[in-house]
């Protein structure tokens, strides 16, 4: 981003902020035999015979995976703001991941390591390491639910998710009046991850783009499984935490049997573990950390 202009500096980050929320989309919902046979030719402007049908998936992921780990300090961009830019690239890329690979390795490289040696960061860059925390002593939060995981649900989704962590919440059968649900997923939310009400507890918090708040502690899912939900407490607002969750699942789903034969701890936790039990480590991503871990 060598921009003269700090106009067209904050032009980059926000269309690109933007760009990474549509690219999470479109991972999340179209399968990636549908990505690799229907878009990749298009974006590689050949007939799909002559093409690899990973060129538009490795494009994104290197785009991502730069700028989630790229330092970008500005005084005159909002550090929130750049602070979106590199939550909504992380989110696109853990799409992405969760989507196309299979590899262990791919899960811990490019969602979990950082290497400073080469000037690559990830916790500082997606969590507010200066933000003072203030816990309540009483737990009663609204739920975090994945408008992605709610229209699959109501589109007839049948697929089951294994869920291990105290993070997702079972839902409910999915009851509630069709006028409420119809709401919930016309709900408009900014292009980037923009401030929500939180009736509950009268507070605001930053969402991705792919976020709505159900009111209260009941959550919606569908008759065939549970659906993808998390407290809203002060941690879990960060809009990367249920990315990290997502791709815990699906590494738990693709080499859980594999887990259960070793005693080795993954590479994925180890780098956890790594960066929980480090005294120089900020304590906002040590508790961010906590928070993952199952």
């Amino acid at each position: 981003l060598a921009i003269d202009s700090i106009d067209e500096r904050s032009a980059i980050v926000l269309n690109q902020t933007g760009a990474f929320i549509l690219v999470q989309g479109l991972f999340d919902y179209l399968p990636a035999k549908e990505i690799r046979e229907s878009l990749n030719p298009l974006y590689c402007q050949q007939p799909p015979e002559k093409c690899k049908g990973n060129e538009l998936t490795s494009a994104v992921m290197r785009a991502a995976h730069n700028v989630k780990t790229i330092q970008l300090e500005s005084a005159e961009i909002p550090r929130n703001v750049i602070r979106d830019f590199h939550s909504t690239a992380f989110n696109a890329l853990a799409s992405i991941v969760n989507s196309t690979q299979s590899k262990e390795d791919f899960f811990t490289i490019f969602l979990f390591r950082e290497n400073h040696d080469k000037n690559e960061h990830l916790w500082s860059n997606i969590i507010d390491t200066k933000q003072p925390y203030n816990f309540d002593v009483v737990t009663h939060f609204p739920i975090l639910r994945s408008k992605t995981q709610l229209a699959k649900d109501l589109a007839g989704d049948q697929r089951n998710t294994r869920y291990i962590t105290s993070q997702f919440l079972a839902g409910s059968s999915l009851s509630e009046d069709m006028h409420t649900i119809s709401s919930l997923l016309s709900t408009q939310l900014p292009l980037a991850s923009g401030s929500l009400a939180m009736e509950d507890n009268d507070a605001s918090s930053s969402l991705d783009a792919d976020s709505v708040v159900v009111k209260g502690s009941q959550s919606l899912s569908s008759n065939e499984g549970p659906a993808t939900s998390i407290e809203l407490d002060v941690i879990n607002r960060n809009p990367c935490m249920s990315s990290f969750l997502k791709a815990i699942d699906k590494m738990i789903e693709l080499f859980g049997s594999t887990y259960k034969s070793s005693n080795a701890m993954p590479k994925w936790a180890l780098e956890l573990f790594g960066l929980l039990t480090s005294h120089n480590q900020s304590t906002n991503v040590r508790l961010f950390i906590a928070k993952i871990i199952p």
